[in-house]
């Protein structure tokens, strides 16, 4: 009996009329083709976007927000005098020193949640700088810093290293900022100049620590979003130009009449 066989190889179409035996020794030699560059390409993008997602999640990155304090006033008035706050986290022990917790501060238009607060014209041991220490050394520091003063500012650690920034508006702003940390204190400090006769004015909210610097590196759900994306396109370029396996090859019978 002849029959009709389309046969797909390289993205070629050949047609081949023989008996069933001779079919069955095309099938047998015929080999999948290797990967092209472009998929191998791919494989590689997707085995280093993994080592990334790996990289910038570490198994100890930590933020302190301050929504486990009781909610305090919103004015400084009504705030009394700073409070020490003390946690826990993977071992290391962190003390926060020199100002007090304010909720849905006034003026900030950015961050209705907690923050730790200090100024000039709350208690008197309210202070500039806030303090923030480690029971172990850290690596890299970031806040966000909210309803400040305008002019310039400095975060600085005991091991020597700083970073100076500038803040353009008074009130209801919200800024990142961070540096490479190594040493166990941190101070974030308003360096002048004063405002409507206040000497320092600013909140922190999200420290950050032990992880790599958001304004610096892409967060882990960026990067993961990027491997799947690669992924998905990894996959429809299988699909579109791999061969046919034998069982998915087609044999055609030929007509009654023919």
């Amino acid at each position: 009996m002849q029959i009709g066989l389309d046969i797909c190889c390289h993205g070629k179409e050949q047609k081949r009329d023989g008996n069933i035996s001779n079919i069955a020794q095309d099938l047998e030699g015929q080999q999948l083709p290797r990967e092209g560059p472009f998929v191998r390409l791919i494989s590689v993008t997707l085995l280093s976007t993994f080592v990334l997602v790996l990289a910038v999640a570490p198994s100890r990155a930590t933020i302190i927000n301050f929504a486990d304090q009781p909610a305090g006033p919103s004015t400084f008035g009504a705030a009394g005098p700073a409070q020490t706050l003390v946690y826990e986290v993977g071992g290391i022990t962190i003390t926060f020193t020199g100002g007090v917790i304010l909720t849905n501060e006034t003026n900030q238009s950015t961050d209705f949640a907690n923050v730790y607060a200090t100024a000039s014209f709350g208690a008197t041991s309210l202070t500039n700088p806030l303090t923030v220490t480690f029971s172990q050394p850290i690596h890299n520091f970031q806040i966000d810093i909210l309803n400040a003063l305008a002019g310039n500012y400095i975060i600085s650690d005991n091991a020597g290293n700083s970073m100076d920034f500038s803040l353009a508006t008074t009130g209801g702003s919200v800024a990142t900022e961070g540096f490479a940390a190594t040493g166990t204190v941190v101070t974030i400090d308003y360096i002048g100049p004063g405002v409507s006769g206040a000497t320092f004015d600013f909140a922190i909210g999200d420290v950050l620590f032990n992880q790599p610097l958001s304004t610096s590196t892409p967060e882990p759900a960026s990067v993961a979003m990027l491997g799947i994306g690669l992924l998905a396109l990894s996959i429809r370029s299988r699909k579109r130009f791999r061969c046919f396996a034998p069982e998915q090859v087609a044999i055609k019978m030929p007509n009654a009449a023919a």
